[in-house]
């Protein structure tokens, strides 16, 4: 019994990574198929010589990683938040003006 109480924990942190990472993926897999799509349709209308279709595939794989980035960053402050500096309270006098 007390075996399935520990297992328990690992799992839910396990299946917690792995949703961050989906969701990682999903985030860049959408912003290169708006750009794509975006830049397709542009091109389609104007120049028809792809130029402005890989211009914006190429800002939609920037975007995607730029946000997918940001995302994990969020998630990384969530699951391990920073340590708060130390108030001016609290540091000794002697670390601060002597030299």
């Amino acid at each position: 019994m007390s075996r399935d109480i520990d297992k328990k924990p690992d799992l839910v942190k396990g299946l917690r990574h792995v949703n961050i990472l989906y969701m990682f993926a999903v985030t860049i897999i959408a912003n290169i198929l708006v750009g794509g799509v975006i830049g397709y349709f542009l091109d389609k209308h104007t120049f028809k010589n792809r130029v402005l279709f890989v211009i914006f595939l190429v800002l939609g794989i920037a975007s995607g990683l730029y946000q997918g980035i940001r995302e994990l960053l969020k998630e990384v402050q969530k699951i391990e938040p920073l340590e708060p500096e130390p108030k001016e309270e609290n540091v000794r006098r002697e670390d601060k003006g002597t030299p």
